[in-house]
């Protein structure tokens, strides 16, 4: 990103302030609990009313670790959100209204969860869901995904502020787009973040026509230059930056 023209060459001293984290892994970032909060993660707590207190579905919770970004997921007891991706945790053998629950994210999630009320499905990587005290066949319930080893960052779009649009207005990109104006912010952009370490590509028309500059992450909220500003019609993803090695982690000795 071109230091803005007010600011070139006044730059004396820098400092990185907060790394953004990234999306959770599947399986391996993500654990059930029917023990309450685990150490070391984040939850969102899956309740249903219906049971009966010895059931102990109060302190059930399904988890990611807390050094991973949020992943919007969201439970439900009466049906799926409204415009989220939701998932439906049904036991039919289980007698206390689980039929309306939902587990919901975010529309633009890379994860795409499958449901077994059998045991794993195959092909796919599962976590159990297990409540030893509930006797209605939860030892064998499962929810399931591809294996995600590090979903790619986000590109966040942002319009301007205004009071017809009911305040901010912000979209989440996780794939290439090649017309903007189906997620509603055609020509409309003034403004971006790139979550994780990718090289985006803004175009002026749909279909990635019209390169007007590229931004490589991971950025913070960033203004759109003015050159630039209500002009983006298509986005994607060009390619993900390598990083240095962790030690020791990524390290190796061999004889």
């Amino acid at each position: 990103t071109r230091v803005e023209a007010r600011f070139n060459d006044r730059i004396s001293s820098v400092r990185a302030v907060k790394r953004n984290k990234k999306l959770p892994s599947w399986p391996g970032d993500f654990k059930w609990s029917y023990a309450g909060v685990p150490g070391g993660y984040t939850c969102t707590r899956i309740l249903e009313l219906a049971e009966p207190n010895q059931h102990t579905w109060h302190d059930n919770y399904f988890c990611w670790r807390s050094n991973k970004a949020d992943p919007g997921l969201r439970w439900s007891m009466a049906g799926p959100i409204a415009g989220q991706k939701c998932t439906r945790i049904l036991e039919a053998a289980d007698p206390h209204t689980w039929a309306d629950n939902y587990l919901c994210a975010p529309p633009d999630s890379p994860y795409n969860f499958q449901w077994s009320s059998a045991g794993p499905v195959r092909g796919k990587e599962c976590i159990q869901w297990l409540e030893p005290a509930d006797p209605h066949t939860w030892h064998d319930n499962f929810l399931c995904n591809d294996r995600v080893p590090q979903p790619t960052g986000t590109l966040t779009l942002g319009r301007h502020y205004t009071a017809q649009q009911g305040g901010d207005a912000t979209v989440r990109i996780t794939d290439p787009t090649k017309n903007l104006a189906q997620r509603g912010f055609d020509n409309t952009v003034s403004r971006y973040k790139i979550d994780g370490n990718e090289v985006w590509k803004f175009y002026d028309r749909p279909n990635y026509e019209g390169l007007l500059f590229t931004a490589t992450g991971p950025l913070g909220w960033t203004r759109v230059e003015a050159r630039f500003n209500d002009r983006i019609s298509s986005v994607r993803a060009v390619k993900r930056n390598k990083k240095l090695p962790s030690w020791p982690g990524d390290f190796k000795w061999s004889y």
